[in-house]
C-alpha cells in the first residue's frame, strides 16, 4: 500500500458516510438489532462482531474488484461474481429490494413520529418522502456530503442514549435476558445461528451498491475508500454493541414498541426523546438518500432528461409500498427475504474471488468518475 495514496481526512469523511448509511431506520430505531440479536440475549454479541467483520471484508473486496476489473454498473458486479443467469436474477431482485428498503425507511419515519407525538404515522411518512424527493434532485456528490456530515452526529446521539440507558437500566442485563427468554418477540429467526447468518448475507447485499458506488463514482484512491470501510465498520460495531446491551438491560419497557431506541429516550424524559427523535429522522433520511439514488440509476443516467422523473416515480412508489403494514412487520419481511436471496450472491462471490479468479481484462473498462473527468478535460482543451 502506497502511503502517498492515504488521506486521513478523506478516510474519516467517507467513514462517516458509511456509518450514516448503516444507521438507517433499522438500526436507528433499534428494530434491526432487536430482531436479529437482542431477542437472543447477551451471547448474541459474539455473533454480532463476527457478522460485521465478515461484512466489512466483503465490502473491501467489492471496492478493490470494482476498480481492478472496471465494473461500471451493478449489473456488471453481479455478472462478474455470479455469472449471467444468477447475476441477472440478483440485479432484478436488487431493484425490488432497494424499493422495499425505501418503503421500510419511510414506514420507520412514520413510526418514529407516531410514537413520540401520538399522531398518525402517515405524517412522518409524508415528511420523509418529500424531504428525500427534494434532496435527491441535487445529485450523488451532495448526497455523499450530507451523509459524511450527519453520520458521526447520528452515532454520537445513539451512543449517548444507549450509555445512559445502560448506566441506569430498568432491568439490568441478567433480568433483561431472563425477560427475553420468557417473552415472545418478533425475530428474524428463533435460531441464533440462522439470525447471524441471515444478518451477514443481508448486510452484504444491502451495502454492496454503496461500496460499488464509492469505487465507481468517486475519485478517491482505493486506499482511502477501503480505509473508510475500516474506520466506519469499527466505529459502527462499537455503537451496535453498546446499543444491544442497553436494550437487553431495559427489555421490559421495550416489549411491543415500534421504536425501541426512542422508548429508551422517552424513559429519560420527553426533552431528550424529542432531540433523539429528530436525530433518528436524520438517520432514516441519510439512509434513504443513497438507496433512492442507486435505484434511480438503474433506470436513468444522472444528468439525463429522464433522471428527475425517475426520482419522483421511485419515491412515490416507495411511499405507496410503505402502506402495506406496520414498520416492524415490513422490516421483518424485507430483511428475512433479503437474507435468504442474498445467499445466491454470497457463495458465488466467494467462489469467483478465491477459486475461479478471473483474469484482469487487457483493456479495463473506464469507470464513470474517470470517464467524466476525461471528458471534462477534453472539453476544456477543445474550448482553448
Amino acid at each position: 500500500m502506497n502511503k502517498k495514496n492515504i488521506h486521513i481526512g478523506k478516510i474519516l469523511f467517507l467513514g462517516g458516510a458509511y456509518c450514516a448509511l448503516s444507521a438507517g431506520s433499522g438500526f436507528g430505531t433499534g428494530q434491526e438489532l432487536t430482531q436479529y440479536f437482542v431477542v437472543h440475549g447477551p451471547g448474541s454479541l459474539v455473533g454480532l462482531w463476527v457478522t460485521q467483520v465478515i461484512t466489512f471484508i466483503f465490502g473491501c473486496m467489492v471496492i478493490i474488484d470494482t476498480r481492478k476489473y472496471g465494473l461500471k454498473t451493478l449489473d456488471d458486479v453481479y455478472t462478474h461474481y455470479c455469472g449471467k443467469v444468477i447475476g441477472k436474477i440478483l440485479w432484478i431482485f436488487n431493484i425490488a429490494y432497494l424499493l422495499a428498503m425505501c418503503a421500510t425507511m419511510i414506514a420507520g419515519a412514520g413510526a418514529n413520529v407516531a410514537q413520540y407525538f401520538g399522531v398518525s404515522d402517515q405524517i412522518g411518512r409524508v415528511v420523509l418522502a418529500i424531504a428525500v424527493l427534494i434532496t435527491c434532485l441535487f445529485g450523488f456528490k451532495r448526497l455523499l456530503n450530507i451523509n459524511g456530515i450527519l453520520g458521526p452526529i447520528i452515532m454520537v446521539f445513539v451512543i449517548l442514549i444507549a450509555v445512559l440507558a445502560l448506566v441506569n437500566p430498568t432491568d439490568g442485563i441478567a433480568a433483561g435476558a431472563k425477560f427475553l427468554q420468557e417473552s415472545t418477540h418478533l425475530s428474524i429467526s428463533s435460531n441464533f445461528a440462522w439470525s447471524c447468518f441471515l444478518y451477514t448475507t443481508m448486510c452484504i447485499f444491502f451495502q454492496m451498491p454503496y461500496w460499488h458506488a464509492c469505487a465507481a463514482n468517486d475519485g478517491e484512491t482505493t486506499e482511502d475508500t477501503v480505509g473508510s470501510c475500516i474506520i466506519g465498520a469499527i466505529f459502527f460495531i462499537s455503537v451496535q454493541t453498546i446499543s444491544t446491551l442497553s436494550m437487553i438491560s431495559n427489555a421490559s419497557i421495550l416489549d411491543g414498541v415500534q421504536v425501541p431506541n426512542l422508548a429508551l429516550a422517552q424513559n429519560m424524559g420527553m426533552a431528550i426523546a424529542g432531540v433523539f427523535g429528530l436525530i433518528l429522522m436524520f438517520a432514516i433520511y441519510t439512509t434513504t438518500l443513497p438507496e433512492v439514488f442507486a435505484l434511480t440509476n438503474t433506470f436513468a443516467k444522472e444528468g439525463s432528461k429522464n433522471y428527475k422523473y425517475a426520482i419522483v416515480i421511485v419515491v412515490i412508489v416507495g411511499f405507496v409500498i410503505s402502506q402495506v403494514g406496520a414498520f416492524d412487520q415490513i422490516l421483518n419481511v424485507v430483511f428475512t427475504v433479503c437474507g435468504w436471496v442474498a445467499i445466491l450472491y454470497a457463495f458465488p462471490f466467494l467462489y469467483t474471488r478465491f477459486i475461479r479468479k478471473p483474469a484482469v481484462p487487457e483493456h479495463v473498462p473506464e469507470l464513470p468518475y474517470y470517464e467524466l473527468m476525461r471528458k471534462k478535460k477534453e472539453n476544456a482543451a477543445h474550448e482553448k
